[in-house]
C-alpha cells in the first residue's frame, strides 16, 4: 500500500512539473513543433506500412493530430479515434474532422454517435498515435491518470500484438529521465519528438 501511495504521488508530481512547462509555451509554438512531429510520423515506416491510422484527436497542450489524420484520409487509409464510453476507450471510423464531431464531459472531441467501430485488429497493420504527459527513454507513459490507454493497448496487444505499433508524439521537454511506472501501465513502442525518434529495444521497428 505504501508502495503505491509512493507511486501515485511521484506520478502526480511529473504531472504537475510537465503541465506547468507546457502552459509557458505558447501556442504558435506548439503548432510549429507539432508540425515538424506531424511530419517525422508521415514520413516513417510505421506510417508508409499502416492500412489503418488509429489517433487521438489532439486536445489542450497536445501535439497537434488534425494534420496525421487529415493525411491518413488523403492517401486513402482507414482512420479511427476514440470515444470514452464508460470505462473503456472504443475507436470508431471517421472520414472527416470538419463536421460530426461532438464534445465530452472532458470538453475532448470525440466520432458522432452513428460511427462504425473499428477493430485494430482488422487491418495488416495498424499504427496507433498515443497520447501521453510524460515518457521517458524506456518508453515508459505517463498519462493524465484514468487509465483509459493503458486498458486499451493491453487488451489489443492481448489480441493482435504482431500487427500493432504503438507511437507517441511528444515535445522533446516530455521525455524525462523517469517516468514513474507500475504494475497496469503500458509501455509504448516508440516515441517522436522535434528531435528524432526513440525506438525501444523490445519492439523491431521500421526507420523512422
Amino acid at each position: 500500500m505504501e508502495t503505491m501511495e509512493k507511486l501515485k504521488k511521484q506520478k502526480a508530481r511529473t504531472r504537475k512539473l510537465i503541465s506547468e512547462k507546457l502552459g509557458k509555451y505558447q501556442d504558435k509554438r506548439l503548432r510549429e513543433v507539432s508540425l515538424l512531429i506531424t511530419n517525422r510520423i508521415t514520413v516513417s515506416g510505421w506510417w508508409k506500412d499502416a492500412e489503418a491510422i488509429f489517433t487521438y484527436l489532439s486536445f489542450k497542450g497536445e501535439v497537434e493530430t488534425r494534420p496525421l489524420i487529415e493525411q491518413a484520409l488523403h492517401e486513402g487509409k482507414t482512420v479511427a479515434i476514440p470515444r470514452i464510453t464508460g470505462d473503456e476507450l472504443i475507436f470508431y471510423r471517421v472520414t472527416s474532422v470538419e463536421s460530426g464531431l461532438v464534445e465530452n464531459d472532458y470538453g475532448i472531441l470525440e466520432p458522432p454517435h452513428d460511427a462504425p467501430a473499428a477493430d485494430p485488429c482488422a487491418y495488416g497493420k495498424t499504427l496507433v498515435i498515443v497520447p501521453g504527459l510524460a515518457f521517458d527513454e524506456d518508453c515508459n507513459r505517463l498519462g493524465r491518470g484514468k487509465g483509459f490507454y493503458d486498458r486499451y493497448m493491453a487488451s489489443a496487444r492481448s489480441r493482435c500484438s504482431e500487427r500493432l505499433m504503438f507511437i507517441a508524439p511528444a515535445f522533446s521537454f516530455q521525455v524525462i529521465e523517469r517516468v514513474p511506472a507500475g504494475p497496469g501501465d503500458e509501455r509504448i513502442d516508440a516515441i517522436i519528438t522535434e528531435s528524432g525518434a526513440i525506438r525501444c529495444f523490445y519492439r523491431k521497428s521500421p526507420d523512422a
